[in-house]
Protein backbone atom coordinates (compact mmCIF):
# COMPACT_ATOMS: atom_id res chain seq x y z
CA UNK A 1 0.00 0.00 0.00
CA UNK A 2 1.42 3.36 -1.04
CA UNK A 3 1.92 6.06 1.60
CA UNK A 4 -0.02 9.33 1.34
CA UNK A 5 3.07 11.33 0.32
CA UNK A 6 3.80 8.77 -2.37
CA UNK A 7 0.21 9.06 -3.66
CA UNK A 8 0.58 12.84 -3.84
CA UNK A 9 3.78 12.47 -5.86
CA UNK A 10 2.13 9.97 -8.22
CA UNK A 11 -0.81 12.36 -8.77
CA UNK A 12 1.60 15.28 -9.36
CA UNK A 13 3.53 13.34 -12.01
CA UNK A 14 0.27 12.28 -13.61
CA UNK A 15 -0.74 15.92 -13.94
CA UNK A 16 2.53 16.61 -15.77
CA UNK A 17 1.83 13.57 -17.96
CA UNK A 18 -1.61 14.91 -18.90
CA UNK A 19 -0.06 18.26 -19.80
CA UNK A 20 2.68 16.57 -21.83
CA UNK A 21 5.43 18.11 -19.74
CA UNK A 22 8.85 16.67 -18.80
CA UNK A 23 9.08 14.23 -15.87
CA UNK A 24 5.43 13.36 -16.28
CA UNK A 25 4.32 9.77 -15.73
CA UNK A 26 0.92 8.15 -16.12
CA UNK A 27 -0.37 7.17 -12.67
CA UNK A 28 -0.87 3.50 -11.90
CA UNK A 29 -2.90 2.91 -8.74
CA UNK A 30 -3.86 -0.70 -9.44
CA UNK A 31 -5.37 -2.38 -6.34
CA UNK A 32 -4.32 0.50 -4.06
CA UNK A 33 -6.23 1.20 -0.80
CA UNK A 34 -7.25 4.85 -1.15
CA UNK A 35 -10.25 5.24 1.15
CA UNK A 36 -11.46 8.53 2.66
CA UNK A 37 -9.14 10.67 0.52
CA UNK A 38 -9.89 13.95 -1.26
CA UNK A 39 -9.22 13.84 -5.00
CA UNK A 40 -11.67 16.69 -5.65
CA UNK A 41 -11.00 18.89 -8.67
CA UNK A 42 -7.93 16.96 -9.86
CA UNK A 43 -7.21 16.01 -13.45
CA UNK A 44 -6.89 12.22 -13.35
CA UNK A 45 -7.67 11.74 -17.02
CA UNK A 46 -6.56 8.32 -18.34
CA UNK A 47 -5.39 7.15 -14.89
CA UNK A 48 -4.80 3.42 -14.43
CA UNK A 49 -6.59 2.23 -11.29
CA UNK A 50 -8.27 -1.16 -11.77
CA UNK A 51 -9.46 -2.74 -8.51
CA UNK A 52 -8.44 0.33 -6.51
CA UNK A 53 -10.46 0.94 -3.36
CA UNK A 54 -11.80 4.52 -3.27
CA UNK A 55 -14.50 3.91 -0.64
CA UNK A 56 -15.86 7.18 0.83
CA UNK A 57 -13.30 9.27 -1.06
CA UNK A 58 -14.20 12.56 -2.73
CA UNK A 59 -14.00 13.02 -6.50
CA UNK A 60 -16.14 16.17 -6.72
CA UNK A 61 -15.53 17.84 -10.10
CA UNK A 62 -12.62 15.43 -10.79
CA UNK A 63 -11.69 14.54 -14.38
CA UNK A 64 -11.57 10.74 -14.71
CA UNK A 65 -12.30 10.63 -18.42
CA UNK A 66 -10.83 7.65 -20.30
CA UNK A 67 -9.65 6.21 -16.94
CA UNK A 68 -9.12 2.47 -16.42
CA UNK A 69 -11.32 1.81 -13.36
CA UNK A 70 -12.09 -1.83 -14.06
CA UNK A 71 -13.45 -3.41 -10.85
CA UNK A 72 -12.68 -0.29 -8.78
CA UNK A 73 -14.61 0.36 -5.57
CA UNK A 74 -16.34 3.76 -5.26
CA UNK A 75 -18.78 2.73 -2.54
CA UNK A 76 -20.28 5.82 -0.82
CA UNK A 77 -17.82 8.06 -2.70
CA UNK A 78 -18.75 11.65 -3.53
CA UNK A 79 -18.45 11.98 -7.30
CA UNK A 80 -20.62 15.07 -7.68
CA UNK A 81 -19.92 16.68 -11.03
CA UNK A 82 -17.14 14.18 -11.82
CA UNK A 83 -16.23 13.43 -15.44
CA UNK A 84 -16.18 9.70 -16.28
CA UNK A 85 -16.44 10.26 -20.04
CA UNK A 86 -15.61 6.97 -21.79
CA UNK A 87 -14.09 5.56 -18.58
CA UNK A 88 -13.80 1.79 -18.14
CA UNK A 89 -16.01 1.04 -15.12
CA UNK A 90 -16.75 -2.60 -15.90
CA UNK A 91 -17.49 -4.51 -12.72
CA UNK A 92 -17.01 -1.40 -10.59
CA UNK A 93 -18.82 -0.99 -7.28
CA UNK A 94 -20.58 2.36 -6.84
CA UNK A 95 -23.13 1.32 -4.24
CA UNK A 96 -24.41 4.42 -2.43
CA UNK A 97 -22.14 6.73 -4.40
CA UNK A 98 -23.14 10.33 -5.09
CA UNK A 99 -23.03 10.99 -8.83
CA UNK A 100 -25.18 14.12 -9.02
CA UNK A 101 -24.58 15.87 -12.37
CA UNK A 102 -21.71 13.47 -13.13
CA UNK A 103 -20.80 12.86 -16.77
CA UNK A 104 -20.67 9.18 -17.75
CA UNK A 105 -21.26 9.67 -21.46
CA UNK A 106 -19.89 6.72 -23.40
CA UNK A 107 -18.64 5.03 -20.20
CA UNK A 108 -18.44 1.22 -20.09
CA UNK A 109 -20.37 -0.18 -17.10
CA UNK A 110 -20.92 -3.70 -18.38
CA UNK A 111 -20.12 -6.72 -16.16
CA UNK A 112 -16.47 -7.48 -15.60
CA UNK A 113 -14.33 -9.54 -13.24
CA UNK A 114 -10.76 -10.67 -12.88
CA UNK A 115 -11.98 -14.14 -11.97
CA UNK A 116 -12.71 -16.09 -15.15
CA UNK A 117 -14.70 -18.68 -13.18
CA UNK A 118 -17.31 -16.47 -11.55
CA UNK A 119 -20.90 -17.68 -11.44
CA UNK A 120 -23.42 -16.28 -13.89
CA UNK A 121 -24.74 -12.93 -12.69
CA UNK A 122 -21.59 -12.02 -10.78
CA UNK A 123 -19.24 -9.24 -11.75
CA UNK A 124 -22.07 -6.80 -12.53
CA UNK A 125 -21.36 -3.12 -12.09
CA UNK A 126 -23.14 -2.08 -8.88
CA UNK A 127 -24.93 1.27 -8.81
CA UNK A 128 -27.53 0.23 -6.22
CA UNK A 129 -28.61 3.02 -3.91
CA UNK A 130 -26.54 5.57 -5.81
CA UNK A 131 -27.79 9.15 -6.18
CA UNK A 132 -27.49 10.12 -9.85
CA UNK A 133 -29.78 13.13 -10.15
CA UNK A 134 -29.21 14.90 -13.50
CA UNK A 135 -26.28 12.58 -14.34
CA UNK A 136 -25.44 11.99 -18.01
CA UNK A 137 -25.23 8.41 -19.36
CA UNK A 138 -25.67 9.19 -23.06
CA UNK A 139 -24.53 6.26 -25.22
CA UNK A 140 -23.09 4.50 -22.15
CA UNK A 141 -22.86 0.70 -21.95
CA UNK A 142 -24.98 -0.39 -18.99
CA UNK A 143 -25.89 -3.94 -19.98
CA UNK A 144 -26.84 -6.05 -16.92
CA UNK A 145 -25.97 -3.21 -14.55
CA UNK A 146 -27.34 -3.58 -10.99
CA UNK A 147 -29.03 -0.28 -10.19
CA UNK A 148 -31.71 -1.31 -7.66
CA UNK A 149 -33.09 1.52 -5.52
CA UNK A 150 -30.99 4.27 -7.06
CA UNK A 151 -32.14 7.83 -7.72
CA UNK A 152 -31.90 8.91 -11.38
CA UNK A 153 -34.16 11.92 -11.29
CA UNK A 154 -33.85 13.82 -14.62
CA UNK A 155 -30.84 11.68 -15.62
CA UNK A 156 -30.00 11.41 -19.34
CA UNK A 157 -29.77 7.85 -20.73
CA UNK A 158 -30.30 8.80 -24.37
CA UNK A 159 -29.01 6.02 -26.63
CA UNK A 160 -27.61 4.01 -23.71
CA UNK A 161 -27.41 0.21 -23.93
CA UNK A 162 -29.17 -1.23 -20.85
CA UNK A 163 -30.04 -4.78 -21.87
CA UNK A 164 -31.06 -6.99 -18.90
CA UNK A 165 -30.28 -4.15 -16.47
CA UNK A 166 -31.91 -4.43 -13.03
CA UNK A 167 -33.65 -1.09 -12.49
CA UNK A 168 -36.08 -2.29 -9.82
CA UNK A 169 -37.41 0.53 -7.60
CA UNK A 170 -35.25 3.13 -9.38
CA UNK A 171 -36.51 6.72 -9.40
CA UNK A 172 -36.37 7.59 -13.10
CA UNK A 173 -38.91 10.41 -12.93
CA UNK A 174 -38.23 12.99 -15.60
CA UNK A 175 -35.36 10.90 -17.02
CA UNK A 176 -34.50 10.86 -20.72
CA UNK A 177 -34.55 7.25 -21.99
CA UNK A 178 -35.08 8.12 -25.63
CA UNK A 179 -33.55 5.60 -28.03
CA UNK A 180 -32.13 3.62 -25.09
CA UNK A 181 -31.96 -0.16 -25.47
CA UNK A 182 -33.70 -1.81 -22.50
CA UNK A 183 -34.27 -5.29 -23.91
CA UNK A 184 -35.07 -7.68 -21.04
CA UNK A 185 -34.54 -4.97 -18.40
CA UNK A 186 -36.31 -5.19 -15.04
CA UNK A 187 -38.16 -1.99 -14.07
CA UNK A 188 -40.51 -3.41 -11.44
CA UNK A 189 -41.57 -0.78 -8.93
CA UNK A 190 -39.64 1.95 -10.74
CA UNK A 191 -40.93 5.52 -10.78
CA UNK A 192 -41.12 6.40 -14.48
CA UNK A 193 -43.37 9.44 -14.15
CA UNK A 194 -42.63 12.01 -16.83
CA UNK A 195 -39.81 9.95 -18.37
CA UNK A 196 -39.07 10.21 -22.11
CA UNK A 197 -39.40 6.87 -23.95
CA UNK A 198 -39.33 8.14 -27.53
CA UNK A 199 -37.80 5.43 -29.72
CA UNK A 200 -36.88 3.31 -26.67
CA UNK A 201 -36.56 -0.45 -27.08
CA UNK A 202 -38.38 -2.21 -24.21
CA UNK A 203 -38.59 -5.62 -25.85
CA UNK A 204 -39.11 -8.21 -23.09
CA UNK A 205 -38.81 -5.65 -20.26
CA UNK A 206 -40.67 -6.12 -16.96
CA UNK A 207 -42.69 -3.02 -16.02
CA UNK A 208 -44.95 -4.62 -13.43
CA UNK A 209 -45.58 -2.32 -10.50
CA UNK A 210 -43.93 0.63 -12.22
CA UNK A 211 -45.38 4.09 -11.59
CA UNK A 212 -46.05 5.61 -15.01
CA UNK A 213 -47.92 8.87 -14.55
CA UNK A 214 -47.60 11.17 -17.59
CA UNK A 215 -45.63 8.55 -19.54
CA UNK A 216 -46.05 8.30 -23.31
CA UNK A 217 -45.08 4.86 -24.67
CA UNK A 218 -46.63 5.27 -28.13
CA UNK A 219 -43.23 5.53 -29.85
CA UNK A 220 -41.50 2.83 -27.79
CA UNK A 221 -40.93 -0.80 -28.81
CA UNK A 222 -43.27 -2.69 -26.46
CA UNK A 223 -42.92 -6.22 -27.81
CA UNK A 224 -43.17 -8.87 -25.07
CA UNK A 225 -43.32 -6.26 -22.29
CA UNK A 226 -44.75 -7.50 -18.96
CA UNK A 227 -47.30 -4.98 -17.68
CA UNK A 228 -49.48 -5.13 -14.58
CA UNK A 229 -52.73 -7.01 -14.80
CA UNK A 230 -55.41 -4.37 -15.50
CA UNK A 231 -56.74 -2.92 -12.23
CA UNK A 232 -60.36 -3.46 -11.26
CA UNK A 233 -62.32 -0.46 -9.98
CA UNK A 234 -64.51 -1.20 -6.93
CA UNK A 235 -68.09 -2.03 -7.86
CA UNK A 236 -71.20 -3.71 -6.55
CA UNK A 237 -71.14 -4.75 -2.91
CA UNK A 238 -67.53 -3.61 -2.43
CA UNK A 239 -68.33 -0.10 -3.66
CA UNK A 240 -71.28 0.07 -1.24
CA UNK A 241 -69.14 -1.09 1.68
CA UNK A 242 -66.51 1.56 0.90
CA UNK A 243 -69.20 4.29 0.75
CA UNK A 244 -70.77 3.16 4.05
CA UNK A 245 -67.31 3.00 5.63
CA UNK A 246 -66.46 6.56 4.58
CA UNK A 247 -69.70 7.78 6.13
CA UNK A 248 -68.83 5.85 9.31
CA UNK A 249 -65.42 7.55 9.42
CA UNK A 250 -66.75 11.03 8.62
CA UNK A 251 -69.45 10.83 11.32
CA UNK A 252 -67.10 9.13 13.82
CA UNK A 253 -69.32 6.06 13.94
CA UNK A 254 -72.69 7.81 14.23
CA UNK A 255 -73.75 6.72 10.76
CA UNK A 256 -72.62 4.22 8.13
CA UNK A 257 -70.81 1.00 8.92
CA UNK A 258 -67.20 -0.04 9.41
CA UNK A 259 -65.86 -1.99 6.44
CA UNK A 260 -65.40 -5.64 7.40
CA UNK A 261 -63.31 -7.06 4.56
CA UNK A 262 -61.39 -9.81 6.33
CA UNK A 263 -60.04 -12.43 3.88
CA UNK A 264 -61.57 -10.57 0.92
CA UNK A 265 -60.03 -11.04 -2.53
CA UNK A 266 -59.09 -7.53 -3.65
CA UNK A 267 -56.15 -8.52 -5.82
CA UNK A 268 -55.39 -6.08 -8.64
CA UNK A 269 -58.05 -3.70 -7.36
CA UNK A 270 -57.80 0.03 -8.00
CA UNK A 271 -58.23 1.53 -4.54
CA UNK A 272 -56.15 4.66 -5.11
CA UNK A 273 -57.14 7.45 -2.72
CA UNK A 274 -59.77 5.32 -0.96
CA UNK A 275 -60.52 6.11 2.71
CA UNK A 276 -60.20 2.83 4.63
CA UNK A 277 -59.16 4.21 8.01
CA UNK A 278 -59.74 1.66 10.79
CA UNK A 279 -61.20 -0.88 8.34
CA UNK A 280 -60.76 -4.62 8.92
CA UNK A 281 -58.72 -6.09 6.04
CA UNK A 282 -57.08 -8.86 8.03
CA UNK A 283 -56.03 -11.73 5.80
CA UNK A 284 -57.18 -9.87 2.69
CA UNK A 285 -55.63 -10.65 -0.70
CA UNK A 286 -54.35 -7.35 -2.10
CA UNK A 287 -51.63 -8.58 -4.43
CA UNK A 288 -50.86 -6.05 -7.15
CA UNK A 289 -53.48 -3.62 -5.84
CA UNK A 290 -53.14 0.08 -6.63
CA UNK A 291 -53.44 1.86 -3.28
CA UNK A 292 -51.55 5.07 -3.93
CA UNK A 293 -52.60 7.84 -1.56
CA UNK A 294 -54.90 5.51 0.39
CA UNK A 295 -55.97 6.50 3.91
CA UNK A 296 -55.15 3.41 5.95
CA UNK A 297 -54.39 4.76 9.43
CA UNK A 298 -55.44 2.38 12.23
CA UNK A 299 -56.39 -0.21 9.59
CA UNK A 300 -56.15 -3.92 10.44
CA UNK A 301 -54.10 -5.68 7.76
CA UNK A 302 -52.70 -8.50 9.86
CA UNK A 303 -51.57 -11.43 7.70
CA UNK A 304 -52.82 -9.68 4.55
CA UNK A 305 -51.03 -10.32 1.25
CA UNK A 306 -49.84 -7.05 -0.34
CA UNK A 307 -47.22 -8.53 -2.65
CA UNK A 308 -46.34 -5.95 -5.34
CA UNK A 309 -49.06 -3.60 -4.09
CA UNK A 310 -48.50 0.09 -4.83
CA UNK A 311 -48.87 2.09 -1.60
CA UNK A 312 -46.94 5.16 -2.65
CA UNK A 313 -47.86 8.23 -0.52
CA UNK A 314 -50.35 6.18 1.55
CA UNK A 315 -51.26 7.30 5.07
CA UNK A 316 -50.55 4.19 7.15
CA UNK A 317 -50.04 5.69 10.60
CA UNK A 318 -50.83 3.32 13.44
CA UNK A 319 -51.61 0.50 10.99
CA UNK A 320 -51.45 -3.16 12.03
CA UNK A 321 -49.46 -5.19 9.49
CA UNK A 322 -48.36 -7.96 11.83
CA UNK A 323 -47.36 -11.01 9.78
CA UNK A 324 -48.39 -9.34 6.51
CA UNK A 325 -46.68 -10.19 3.20
CA UNK A 326 -45.43 -7.06 1.43
CA UNK A 327 -42.67 -8.44 -0.74
CA UNK A 328 -41.77 -6.01 -3.55
CA UNK A 329 -44.50 -3.60 -2.44
CA UNK A 330 -44.03 0.07 -3.32
CA UNK A 331 -44.13 2.10 -0.09
CA UNK A 332 -42.23 5.11 -1.41
CA UNK A 333 -43.09 8.21 0.69
CA UNK A 334 -45.68 6.25 2.70
CA UNK A 335 -46.32 7.39 6.29
CA UNK A 336 -46.00 4.45 8.70
CA UNK A 337 -45.51 6.63 11.75
CA UNK A 338 -47.57 7.10 14.89
CA UNK A 339 -51.11 8.40 15.31
CA UNK A 340 -52.71 9.88 18.42
CA UNK A 341 -55.84 8.14 19.68
CA UNK A 342 -59.10 10.11 19.84
CA UNK A 343 -62.53 9.39 21.30
CA UNK A 344 -65.88 9.56 19.49
CA UNK A 345 -65.93 13.32 19.96
CA UNK A 346 -62.51 13.80 18.47
CA UNK A 347 -60.81 14.50 21.80
CA UNK A 348 -57.28 13.21 22.39
CA UNK A 349 -57.20 10.13 24.61
CA UNK A 350 -53.52 10.51 25.44
CA UNK A 351 -52.67 7.21 23.78
CA UNK A 352 -50.36 6.96 20.77
CA UNK A 353 -50.60 4.08 18.31
CA UNK A 354 -47.50 2.86 16.51
CA UNK A 355 -47.50 1.19 13.11
CA UNK A 356 -46.93 -2.52 13.77
CA UNK A 357 -45.01 -4.46 11.10
CA UNK A 358 -43.75 -7.16 13.44
CA UNK A 359 -42.93 -10.34 11.53
CA UNK A 360 -43.98 -8.78 8.22
CA UNK A 361 -42.30 -9.82 4.98
CA UNK A 362 -40.90 -6.65 3.40
CA UNK A 363 -38.26 -8.34 1.27
CA UNK A 364 -37.32 -6.14 -1.71
CA UNK A 365 -39.99 -3.62 -0.71
CA UNK A 366 -39.40 -0.02 -1.69
CA UNK A 367 -39.45 2.21 1.41
CA UNK A 368 -37.56 5.15 -0.08
CA UNK A 369 -38.39 8.38 1.80
CA UNK A 370 -40.96 6.51 3.92
CA UNK A 371 -41.69 7.59 7.48
CA UNK A 372 -41.31 4.74 9.97
CA UNK A 373 -41.06 6.90 13.07
CA UNK A 374 -41.76 4.72 16.11
CA UNK A 375 -42.75 1.73 13.96
CA UNK A 376 -42.49 -1.83 15.25
CA UNK A 377 -40.31 -3.85 12.89
CA UNK A 378 -39.32 -6.61 15.28
CA UNK A 379 -38.67 -9.85 13.40
CA UNK A 380 -39.53 -8.26 10.05
CA UNK A 381 -37.95 -9.56 6.86
CA UNK A 382 -36.24 -6.58 5.20
CA UNK A 383 -33.87 -8.55 2.97
CA UNK A 384 -32.83 -6.34 0.02
CA UNK A 385 -35.44 -3.75 0.98
CA UNK A 386 -34.76 -0.16 -0.05
CA UNK A 387 -34.77 2.12 3.01
CA UNK A 388 -32.91 5.00 1.41
CA UNK A 389 -33.70 8.26 3.25
CA UNK A 390 -36.35 6.45 5.33
CA UNK A 391 -37.05 7.89 8.78
CA UNK A 392 -36.51 5.12 11.36
CA UNK A 393 -36.21 7.27 14.45
CA UNK A 394 -37.76 5.55 17.46
CA UNK A 395 -38.43 2.37 15.47
CA UNK A 396 -37.79 -1.03 17.07
CA UNK A 397 -35.96 -3.44 14.76
CA UNK A 398 -35.04 -6.29 17.08
CA UNK A 399 -34.40 -9.55 15.19
CA UNK A 400 -35.24 -7.86 11.88
CA UNK A 401 -33.33 -9.27 8.90
CA UNK A 402 -31.68 -6.39 7.03
CA UNK A 403 -29.36 -8.48 4.86
CA UNK A 404 -28.66 -6.65 1.62
CA UNK A 405 -30.97 -3.75 2.54
CA UNK A 406 -30.16 -0.26 1.27
CA UNK A 407 -30.05 2.15 4.23
CA UNK A 408 -28.23 5.07 2.60
CA UNK A 409 -29.08 8.38 4.38
CA UNK A 410 -31.73 6.68 6.55
CA UNK A 411 -32.49 8.52 9.80
CA UNK A 412 -32.04 6.55 13.00
CA UNK A 413 -31.96 7.41 16.70
CA UNK A 414 -34.54 8.25 19.38
CA UNK A 415 -38.11 9.28 18.68
CA UNK A 416 -38.20 12.96 17.68
CA UNK A 417 -40.42 15.44 19.46
CA UNK A 418 -43.65 16.36 17.71
CA UNK A 419 -42.35 19.57 16.13
CA UNK A 420 -39.26 17.83 14.76
CA UNK A 421 -41.36 14.98 13.41
CA UNK A 422 -43.57 17.40 11.51
CA UNK A 423 -40.64 19.24 9.96
CA UNK A 424 -40.30 18.15 6.29
CA UNK A 425 -37.11 16.44 5.16
CA UNK A 426 -35.14 17.69 2.19
CA UNK A 427 -33.92 14.72 0.06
Amino acid sequence: MAELDEIKEIVKKHWLFVLGRPNGQRANLTSEELTNLDFGGLNLQSIIAPKANFTKSSFAATDLSFADLFGANFESADCTGANFHKADLRGARLHGAKLVKANLEGADLRPGSYNAYVRDGMGRTDLSGAVMTAAVFKNASLDRVFMVGSTCLRADFQGASMAEADLSDVDLSGANLSHAKLKGAVLTGADLSGANFKGTSLDGADLRGAFMESVDLTEADLRNVAFDTPKRAPRGDLLKKIARHKLWVDTQGAQGQRAMLANADLSNSDLAGTDLRAADLSGALLTGARMTGCKLSMCNLTHADLTRANLMNADMRGINLTGATMSRANLRKADLGTVKGRDSKGRATGKTWRADLSGADLSRANLTDASLIGAKLDGANLVQANLMRADLRGASIGRANLRGAIVLDALTGPMPDRKAALKPRTP
